[in-house]
C-alpha cells in the first residue's frame, strides 16, 4: 500500500523528522507538496469562500487543496488504497504491518481512520478484529483531524468529484456529520489507533517546527461577516444538525448498539 505525505516546501524539518520515523519502520513513502495558504492570492481565497458555509482561512483552504493533490495523486497510481498523512505525526509500531498491505480493509471501506484526536468518539459496537490487538468499527459521530488516513481509489475518484464545493475544512467535509458527504461514505476507524498529531500528542510542547501550521489562520485572516451572513449561517448550522440527528435517529445511533472510546495505541515511534 501507498503512503503519501503532506509537506510544505517551507516545512524541511518536519519532512526530515517524518523521514526518519517511516525508515524506523520500514516504510516507504511518496512526499506531496503541500498548498501553503500563505501563498494564495486573494482572488482564490475569496473564490473558495463563495460556496463555504462560514469563511475558510487561507491555511484551511491550502490545507483541503492540499489533501485534494493527495486524492489525485490516488487516483492516477491507481492504488486500491492509499494512507494519506500529514507531516507533524507519531505513529506506533503496529503502523508497519497494517501500512504495509491493505488486505485487512473491508471490501466496502471507503476510508479508514488511523489516527486519535484525544478525544471520545462514537462508534459503533460492533468491532471487526484485524490482528494484533487492534480492530475496525464503523465511524457515527464527528471526529475531526485529518492526521492520518486510509482512502479506497473509488472514494478518492469521488472525492475530487465533489471538492468544487469547498464548503469547510477539509477535515469536517470528510469525517462530520453535519457534512452531506458524511452519510454517503462508509468510514471506518481503527482502534486502537495507529497515530496522533503532535499538537494533540504534547499540546504543552507543541511548537517551534511541529506547530500548528494552519491554526495561524483560522481567526486572524477569515473574512468579517454581516449579522445577515452570521444568521444565516447560524440557521444553516441548525439545519443540518437537525438533518443529522433525524439521520442518527433512523439509524438507531442512540441505542446502546453505539459506544464511546478513547484510542490510541502505544508504544510510540518518536523522532524529534
Amino acid at each position: 500500500m501507498k503512503t503519501y505525505l503532506i509537506n510544505l516546501d517551507r516545512s524541511p524539518e518536519r519532512l526530515a523528522r517524518m523521514d526518519r520515523i517511516f525508515r524506523s519502520l520500514s516504510l516507504e513513502y511518496e512526499r506531496v507538496p503541500a498548498v501553503d495558504g500563505r501563498s494564495l492570492a486573494e482572488a482564490e481565497i475569496r473564490r473558495h469562500n463563495r460556496v463555504a458555509r462560514e469563511p475558510l482561512s487561507a491555511g484551511e483552504i491550502g490545507c483541503f487543496l492540499s489533501h485534494r493533490a493527495a486524492w489525485v495523486r490516488v487516483v492516477e497510481a491507481g492504488v486500491p488504497h492509499a494512507a494519506v498523512m500529514e507531516d507533524d505525526l507519531h505513529l506506533c509500531r503496529a503502523a508497519r504491518s497494517f501500512l504495509s498491505s491493505d488486505e485487512w480493509i473491508p471490501a466496502d471501506a471507503d476510508i479508514v481512520k488511523v489516527e486519535t484526536n484525544g478525544r471520545r468518539i462514537v462508534v459503533d459496537r460492533t468491532e471487526i478484529g484485524i490482528g494484533a490487538g487492534h480492530s475496525l468499527t464503523l465511524l457515527r459521530g464527528p471526529h475531526n483531524g485529518t492526521g492520518g488516513y486510509i482512502i479506497s481509489l473509488d472514494c478518492a475518484r469521488r472525492l475530487i468529484e465533489r471538492d468544487a464545493a469547498m464548503l469547510m475544512p477539509v477535515d469536517e467535509f470528510l469525517f462530520n456529520p453535519q457534512s452531506p458527504l458524511f452519510g454517503s461514505l462508509r468510514i471506518y476507524q481503527i482502534l486502537p489507533a495507529l497515530c496522533i498529531q503532535e499538537l494533540i500528542h504534547n499540546r504543552a510542547r507543541a511548537q517551534g517546527f511541529l506547530a500548528s501550521q494552519i491554526a495561524y489562520g483560522r481567526k486572524q485572516d477569515k473574512p468579517r461577516l454581516s449579522r445577515w451572513e452570521k444568521l444565516k449561517r447560524e440557521t444553516l448550522r441548525l439545519k443540518h444538525q437537525l438533518r443529522s440527528w433525524i439521520a442518527a435517529h433512523r439509524l438507531n445511533i442512540f441505542s446502546d448498539r453505539i459506544k464511546v472510546r478513547v484510542a490510541f495505541g502505544g508504544n510510540l515511534e518518536r523522532s524529534q
